[in-house]
């Protein structure tokens, strides 16, 4: 090893150290591969791989997927798939399923997030938003790798 490199974080390090510039900036990766479908009067999500993940600690996160449809202010649509243990690229193939008219599904926007599930807490490793209005979601099944970014607030 030679001795710049003893000093320098692990390469999956995410928060940038000069918090003069940047206080509490986390870099976001990763991207979540998801196939949704509306059948049998429910929407089905299959949560199947998450890949490229980071941590602010550089350390192998223990990720699981949440998801909720929105506008939700009592959070009744939460759900969650398993926790992987320690790994970047972590695979679930788990079915999380919404038993709602296609009316309202139509009416709601997805969101995603990760979390690392932590002794000190959970921690955020990203998130993403889709309006389920501007798929297709009845035809045929929708599968595709979408990109995790920062959480951001929805309006109602």
């Amino acid at each position: 090893m030679l001795r710049d490199e003893a000093d320098a974080p692990p390469p999956d390090a995410t928060t940038f150290k000069d918090s003069a510039l940047r206080p509490n900036v986390k870099v976001i990766t990763g991207e979540v591969k998801m196939s949704i479908h509306y059948k049998q009067h429910a929407l089905h999500i299959m949560i199947m791989h998450v890949k490229e993940l980071s941590s602010e600690t550089g350390d192998r996160p223990n990720p699981y997927v949440k998801l909720y449809l929105l506008p939700d202010p009592i959070k009744t649509s939460k759900r969650k798939t398993k926790t992987a243990r320690a790994t970047f690229h972590p695979t679930y193939n788990e079915m999380l399923e919404y038993r709602l008219p296609l009316q309202e599904v139509r009416l709601r926007t997805l969101q995603v997030t990760v979390w690392s599930a932590e002794m000190t807490g959970n921690e955020f490793l990203g998130a993403l938003h889709l309006n389920l209005c501007d798929h297709n979601i009845t035809s045929k099944e929708w599968i595709q790798w979408h990109k995790l970014s920062a959480l951001h607030r929805i309006r109602s």
